[in-house]
């Protein structure tokens, strides 16, 4: 109350000039006992901004002496003249739409003419695409209009898009991704599955595409066609290119390897059948391994050892501490117990049967078949975790897309993080533009809830202190507004971060301790209490939607 009683004490006298009839209205309030009563020079400075005459300075001194909250009759306010309606057209950034902005009639004025509309869409140089029924809309006077008023005028003609070459593939380069199963699971079974190829044979051909249709802007702009995207293949690693570049084919057995570079007029693609090295192990006999193909290891790989290769890895028995590094896939048959220094560095996706304290880092998607215990997973893409039990206990898992399992954390409550398409440093960008809205937002309660008080005092038939609530319902009025404007900073805020809306989450079943976040702003989902089941997380809007898989 201390803080309320002073903010009232301090508060400036104010006045209002009105006009009613042709008369000037001076309403003069007075000032707390802290606070600047009004100037007689600014009253004078305000009726000659109006063009208010006739009045008396000696009345004028007296009302702003008095400053009794009434109003009092100084003078003539002079009627504005008639102002007619006048037009903008604004073009679009791309030229592909126009679109007239009036600004209505003041005080008797006239509507938007023919010929004022004509001579609008030849300054903007519009003239193509201009449709009848949106100027017959906007040439109809509109009753009662006091903003701006936007219409459509005219819209452009879009060009035809080009059909681009597509490559046709005899050979699959990306076999893993094939054998799936019911809800999108691996198959297991095909893991070793790599691509490869015979000598001389065909491995992919080029299918042209077909040029589009250039378009035309209001302004009557021919939109030029971006030339025609072009697929050539490119000389490979025992490969050749016949056809100019439309096919490729292999000079010898191996795996089949795609690259592809662009810039904005072609693709190069570049085919390479690369070697591949067969180990029974990797251990103190072999040594560290860095290989510029692909790597198969039919056995293990001993804990301190290092696997480097261009390719894939493939190992077809589990692994301890150990670091494996690929330029494409990493394929375990079993798995990795990692003992929390084992590190999985792919640069496409990671497939294994389970992880246990372990870190594993994939450019593409990451695929387990059993179970994740205490390890961090970062995916670029999505992670599944969906065969056998398809359990992630405890650590973190980061993906950019979708994340799938069948359980999440255990009956103990292990904290399990997990965080769908977001960077979460930028929450501290607005953590002081809150720290002021929280400020702002407690004053105004202070404010609302005395007047509330108040409010019950007159009910209650008690006297009340009609210049103290006059002075607060100001006083509320400044602080909400400010506290709009504020909001409204931090949405603009939130609009530049948003998280991705195609990220979700899918899972049988969720344990209390599992923690979900989507985006900053965003609340994140926490499971409590109980075990949610058949639970699917969206987002919508600015909320998490949890729903049932369906």
């Amino acid at each position: 109350m201390e803080d309320l009683d002073s903010l009232i004490e301090s508060e400036d006298g104010h006045f209002i000039v009105d006009s009613n009839s042709g008369r000037a209205l001076l309403i003069v309030y007075p000032p707390g006992k802290k606070g600047k009563a009004v100037r007689l020079t600014d009253v004078l400075a305000r009726l000659d901004l109006f063009g208010v005459h006739g009045f008396k300075e000696a009345i004028l001194e007296a009302i702003v002496e008095d400053a009794d909250g009434m109003p009092h009759d100084v003078g003539l306010f002079p009627e504005p003249e008639a102002v007619d309606a006048k037009i903008e057209i604004e073009v679009s950034g791309d030229g592909m739409e126009a679109t007239a902005i009036v600004e209505p009639p003041l005080h008797s004025g006239g509507w938007i003419s023919e010929a004022l509309l004509s001579r609008a869409l030849a300054d903007a140089r519009v003239v193509h695409g201009v449709r009848q029924e949106w100027r017959e809309q906007l040439l109809t006077p509109l009753v009662d209009a006091k903003t701006l008023v936007r219409y459509p005028i005219a819209r452009g003609l879009p060009g035809i898009q080009s059909t681009e070459d597509t490559i046709k593939y005899e050979v699959d380069p990306h076999p893993r991704t094939v054998p799936r199963e019911g809800r999108e699971r691996v198959d297991f079974r095909k893991l070793n599955v790599i691509p490869s190829c015979e000598a001389d044979r065909l491995l992919a051909s080029v299918i042209p595409g077909v040029p589009g249709k250039p378009g035309v802007t209001v302004r009557g702009e021919i939109i030029p066609l971006f030339p025609l995207h072009e697929i050539r293949f490119v000389p490979g690693k025992n490969t050749r290119v016949e056809n100019d570049g439309l096919k490729v084919y292999s000079t010898r057995a191996g795996q089949v390897r795609v690259h592809e570079s662009s810039d904005l007029l072609s693709t190069h693609v570049r085919v390479d059948i690369e070697d591949v090295l067969r180990l029974a192990s990797v251990d103190f006999a072999s040594g560290h391994i860095d290989f510029p193909g692909t790597v198969i290891i039919a056995g293990t790989i001993s804990d301190g050892f290092e696997v480097k290769a261009a390719g894939d890895v493939i190992v077809e028995k589990s692994v301890g501490n150990v670091h494996i590094h690929a330029g494409g896939d990493i394929l375990l048959s079993e798995g990795i117990l990692g003992r929390g220094d084992a590190s999985l560095i792919a640069g496409g996706q990671i497939i294994s049967r389970f992880v246990q304290s372990a870190t594993l880092y994939a450019g593409s998607s990451i695929t387990i078949a059993d179970a994740v215990l205490h390890s961090k997973l970062v995916s670029g893409l999505d992670i599944s975790i969906e065969a056998g039990k398809g359990e992630l206990i405890g650590g973190e898992a980061i993906c950019a897309g979708v994340f799938r399992a069948n359980r999440i954390g255990s009956r103990l409550e292990t904290p399990t993080r997990i965080v769908l398409g977001l960077d979460p440093e930028t929450l501290a960008k607005l953590r002081a533009l809150d720290q002021e809205i929280l400020v702002k937002t407690r004053t105004l309660e202070r404010i609302t809830g005395h007047l509330r008080m108040m409010d019950e005092a007159k009910a209650r038939k008690k006297p009340a202190d009609p210049e103290t609530e006059k002075k607060l319902i100001l006083v509320k009025e400044k602080h909400t507004v400010l506290l709009a404007s504020l909001e409204k900073q931090r949405r603009k805020l939130q609009d530049h971060i948003e998280p991705n809306p195609h990220s979700s989450l899918s899972t049988l079943e969720a344990h209390p301790g599992t923690e979900v976040y989507f985006g900053v702003g965003i609340l994140p989902f926490r499971v409590v209490g109980r075990a949610s089941h058949g639970l699917r997380l969206t987002l919508d809007g600015r909320k998490i939607h949890a729903g049932k898989i369906s």
